[in-house]
């Protein structure tokens, strides 16, 4: 029987070299470089919008038909694709793993932090 050795936290990190996105596998990679380069032929039924990949074409045919198959064991509510339920779980554990490494303050949501960044730390990176 063949174990793992190696965690998550340190297999090699595949970054794109047009916007610094990192992705666990090459393949990940690989299906990421198109939205770079315009290239969308996955079209949505309902209103002819583009798509690089058929995986976020499918959460966005949600939007029309109202599917939310993500249910938050917590308190029910629904969601159409499992990043926003894994988002939304941290409002009921009162998670907050993105921090401040100026100021220390912390955020349930990366691009929160981001925010943060942009407008409170920036003069920190002038």
């Amino acid at each position: 029987m063949k174990t793992r050795t190696r965690s998550k936290q340190r297999r090699e990190r595949h970054a794109c070299d047009l916007c610094g996105k990192e992705f666990l596998t090459r393949q990940g990679l690989d299906l990421h470089r198109p939205s770079h380069m315009g290239i969308k032929p996955f079209v949505c039924g309902y209103c002819n919008k583009g798509f690089s990949q058929n995986g976020v074409l499918r959460v966005h045919i949600r939007t029309h038909t109202g599917e939310k198959p993500y249910i938050c064991d917590e308190c029910g509510k629904g969601f159409s694709c499992n990043f926003y339920l894994k988002c939304h779980e941290r409002t009921h554990t009162h998670s907050k793993p993105y921090k401040c490494q100026h100021c220390g303050r912390c955020f349930t949501q990366l691009s929160s932090l981001r925010t943060h960044l942009s407008r409170n730390c920036k003069e920190l990176f002038m």
